[in-house]
């Protein structure tokens, strides 16, 4: 494969996004080898990965559409829930979906422990159809632990075991068993448009001596899955909902055969022909792109 400095340098981009789309099956598959050795002892055990750290890199094998069939725990860290509205808008029945927070401290943006967001996060997760909370961590006894020296609830854990205790009385198992309302929007998954972003925005000052800045070329960049945020507190600050349609789902034909009345495609730029095909069918038909 070629290199990503080749890509940049020749604009020959499809052997080197090939290569970063083969990769994220041999991390995908890694896990579900993991499963399997695991259900030799422990039939039925569930499969997934600890936060992922890597949806703003080319290589970080963050797959959701291909990730889904793979493993069975999908979770991710709140960041703008842009990889949470995405594999909420992939799971199953078969899936346990969450996403973190817990004592990352009083400011931090992934989950501050204090009692409002403690309160607000477990609904917060549930309204967007996850059946699950991953919380990080218990530690040694403080104000950066889930519970103080005496070993009684911290305020915020008393909050977040409040706000589980209501849910676990049957109103979780009420919300989860319905449907989210489906406004007729879809959003593009593209994995193609996604690595493709490194190539399109993936640009870093470097200052060199004599405070002379250059324009370097990096594989690394959050432009595409801060516009997915973007649409997405859009939409539902509209009070409208969506879900993303992955790519091999546009090539089903999915936008017609769902009914979807708005396709939005954020940064979209890379489509295989077969999703070109689709989209215009889609639109020939009365559908807003």
């Amino acid at each position: 494969p070629i290199t990503f400095e080749d890509a940049v340098n020749t604009g020959n981009y499809a052997p080197w996004l090939e290569h970063r789309l083969a990769q994220q099956y041999v991390f995908a598959r890694l896990y579900n080898y993991t499963g399997k050795a695991l259900s030799v002892n422990d039939p039925g055990a569930k499969v997934g990965f600890d936060g992922n750290l890597g949806f703003n890199v080319p290589n970080g094998g963050i797959n959701w559409w291909v990730l889904k069939d793979y493993i069975n725990i999908l979770h991710s860290y709140i960041g703008n829930s842009e990889e949470m509205e995405i594999f909420r808008s992939l799971i199953g029945p078969q899936h346990i979906a969450g996403m973190w927070y817990g004592t990352y401290g009083p400011t931090w943006q992934i989950g501050p422990n204090t009692v409002a967001y403690h309160h607000f996060f477990p609904w917060y997760s549930l309204f967007h159809g996850l059946n699950s909370t991953w919380f990080w961590t218990m530690g040694a006894p403080g104000r950066y632990s889930g519970y103080a020296p005496d070993f009684t609830n911290m305020p915020f854990m008393q909050a977040s075991r409040d706000a589980l205790s209501e849910i676990r009385t049957g109103i979780g198992k009420l919300l989860l068993s319905g449907k989210l309302q489906d406004d007729g929007i879809a959003i593009h998954y593209s994995e193609a448009s996604h690595i493709m972003d490194s190539i399109m925005s993936g640009i870093k000052d470097d200052k060199l001596e004599g405070g002379i800045t250059i324009d370097m070329k990096k594989p690394v960049t959050t432009v595409w899955k801060n516009t997915l945020a973007d649409f997405n507190k859009a939409l539902e600050h509209s009070g409208l909902q969506y879900k993303y349609v992955a790519y091999e789902e546009i090539e089903a034909n999915a936008l017609i055969e769902r009914g979807y009345k708005v396709f939005i495609m954020p940064h979209s730029y890379a489509v295989s022909e077969k999703e070109s095909e689709a989209i215009r069918r889609f639109v020939y038909n009365g559908g807003l792109l």
